[in-house]
């Protein structure tokens, strides 16, 4: 059976190959603000997505076969300075959700096909300045199963 998967790659990967997401994200000096881990560079941009660790992870297999599904969390935060900014963070959630939703071949996981992917959101999320920034999140329910040999 293959190893528990690590799906910030692959996530990553489909963001950055993205032309509907990234055509509304910033250069960054280190590379796309796209980032896998907390806390990200003092120096990141807004708008940034970061996708979280895995929240939860369910074994649904059988006997003879291994299925899990995973949920992932990826945010999006953006600066409150003006409605335009407010709304380039909705615009980066929603093309974030459309690209996942239903569409289980946009990531690769080695060792595992990829079976659904259902996205939940933009969920408004808590920020610690709301005056300055806004953020939303997008719940990914990913299922796998694992490729046999």
């Amino acid at each position: 059976m293959p190893a528990y998967p690590d799906l910030a790659i692959p996530l990553r990967t489909a963001i950055v190959n993205s032309t509907a997401v990234m055509d509304n994200m910033p250069a960054y000096s280190s590379g796309d603000a796209v980032f896998t881990r907390r806390p990200v560079p003092l120096d990141a941009p807004f708008p940034m997505i970061v996708i979280g660790p895995s929240i939860s992870g369910q074994d649904e297999g059988g006997l003879n076969d291994q299925r899990l599904s995973i949920m992932r969390d990826v945010a999006i935060y953006g600066k409150n300075d003006t409605p335009a900014s407010y709304r380039l963070c909705e615009t980066v959630s929603f093309s974030v959700r459309d690209l996942f939703h239903r569409n289980p071949n946009v990531i690769v996981v080695s060792g595992w096909k990829v079976v659904q992917i259902w996205a939940r959101g933009p969920i408004e999320t808590p920020v610690d300045q709301p005056d300055q920034n806004v953020a939303r999140t997008v719940e990914l329910s990913i299922s796998l199963s694992a490729v046999m040999t």
